[in-house]
């Protein structure tokens, strides 16, 4: 299911009516416990003001970028994330797989209680492991 979202609290309201368990959803939205690096993160994000450029020509945008020797679609890479077999069955192959086909590096880390084995991982293209 593919939906659109502007912001995090949107985020948040489609996992709450997603049909995970609430116990799946309290883990994710408990952000380590204390909060404390989602709060800074936010606070960060919400000081960044940017400013639209309105009847621009866009139809010849490039978003490409090259980081570390590869060349990315986008300058976003997907970063280690903990438990996500309690969101998705395909867990993080399932995600690996998606970045891959966005054109986007996924990052997995041993210290990130991985439901899948980094065997598994390798075997995705475009993947970093």
């Amino acid at each position: 299911m593919y939906q659109e979202f502007l912001n995090l609290e949107e985020v948040e309201e489609l996992a709450r009516r997603s049909g995970l368990a609430k116990q799946t959803i309290d883990y994710y939205a408990g952000a380590a416990e204390t909060k404390f690096s989602a709060r800074e993160n936010l606070a960060v994000f919400q000081r960044i003001k940017l400013l639209p450029r309105l009847l621009r020509n866009v139809s010849t945008v490039d978003t490409s970028t090259r980081l570390f020797g590869m060349d990315l679609a986008f300058p976003v890479i997907v970063a280690p994330m903990a438990m996500q077999g309690m969101a998705h069955v395909g867990r993080e192959v399932a995600a690996a797989h998606a970045a891959a086909n966005a054109g986007i590096p996924y990052v997995s880390g041993d210290r990130t209680w991985p439901c899948t084995t980094i065997h598994a991982l390798a075997r995705v293209e475009f993947s970093i492991c």
